[in-house]
């Protein structure tokens, strides 16, 4: 395939544009792991980049807190000498709880309803005064962390649940954004998905997580005083990674073999995506990435 798809270059690694960037905010989930397993060439990529005195955050969506994510990756092999930190959206939500001072936060009370069944348990342990309730009658705001919903199952089935919050004008905090991610070679829904069903009844939500400033804030910070020219994304979501990057000021690159591998390859055998459906799938987004790449790759 030619290595020219339009505007946006695909490159073979990250080796191709190293020189042109101090600093890497990496997605895990589809571009790192899948949820279950490693792709092959994450780690000789994150050695590289570390010989090559670069920095590198993990920037992920996921509802963890940072530690966890640290551990899970610890049992992947991925030592904490490869990277320079963690930003996720459960760490943030966690902070900017106990922290109190974001506007919207602020304006959330004390009782909160998990939608997800109890998932987001131990997301908000330590925060102050923070209360776990049993229905939403009880709450000041809703919370949604993981679904673990597959996208065959209708997501209808919260609609029990979110007509009754609805009616209470509470607000939904969504500690991930994310709308689909793969677990292994399945898609599976997001809260980022039943966030948008719930805006769509007119209810209120509070995203924390890629694209949206509060995480980007949090990166920036743990990266100290650097060009933002000299910073760039890799993710595997146009709405999230490439979105966020675009409007945080800094690059991003697409990996093409994540949630968008079958809107842009013929099949799960084929080498190269498929131009046209490659073409077409980034013109129908209002962000374009800088760089495209097959896999986090030196």
């Amino acid at each position: 395939m030619n290595n020219n798809t339009g505007p946006a270059p695909l490159i073979a690694g990250l080796g191709d544009i190293a020189e042109r960037f101090d600093a890497f905010l990496i997605d895990l989930w589809g571009v790192v792991h899948d949820g279950c397993v490693l792709y092959p060439d994450t780690l000789g990529a994150l050695a590289a980049l570390r010989r090559a005195e670069k920095k590198v955050v993990f920037l992920s969506n996921s509802p963890s807190r940072a530690q966890a994510v640290a551990h899970k990756l610890a049992g992947f092999g991925i030592d904490p000498g490869l990277y320079h930190g963690i930003v996720t959206g459960g760490e943030v939500t966690y902070r900017l709880l106990c922290d109190r001072t974001d506007p919207e936060i602020r304006e959330l009370g004390s009782r909160v309803y998990d939608i997800d069944g109890g998932c987001g348990a131990g997301l908000l342990d330590g925060v102050p005064g923070q209360v776990y309730v049993r229905t939403p009658d009880e709450a000041d705001f809703l919370l949604t962390t993981v679904t673990n919903l597959p996208i065959e199952e209708p997501l209808t089935l919260y609609d029990g649940v979110l007509t009754r919050a609805r009616e209470r004008n509470l607000p939904l905090l969504c500690a991930n954004p994310d709308r689909v991610v793969m677990v292994g070679p399945s898609m599976h829904y997001c809260p980022g998905a039943v966030a948008e069903r719930y805006e769509a009844m007119g209810g209120q939500v509070i995203r924390v997580g890629k694209p949206y400033p509060r995480v980007y804030a949090h990166a920036f910070a743990m990266l100290g005083n650097i060009d933002r020219s000299r910073v760039i994304a890799v993710g595997d979501s146009l709405a999230t990674d490439i979105s966020g990057a675009r409007e945080a000021g800094i690059s991003g690159i697409l990996n093409l073999t994540g949630i968008h591998r079958e809107e842009m390859y013929d099949n799960n055998r084929a080498p190269y995506p498929n131009p046209d459906k490659l073409r077409a799938r980034l013109n129908a987004h209002p962000h374009r990435p800088d760089y495209l790449i097959q896999a986090l790759r030196w």
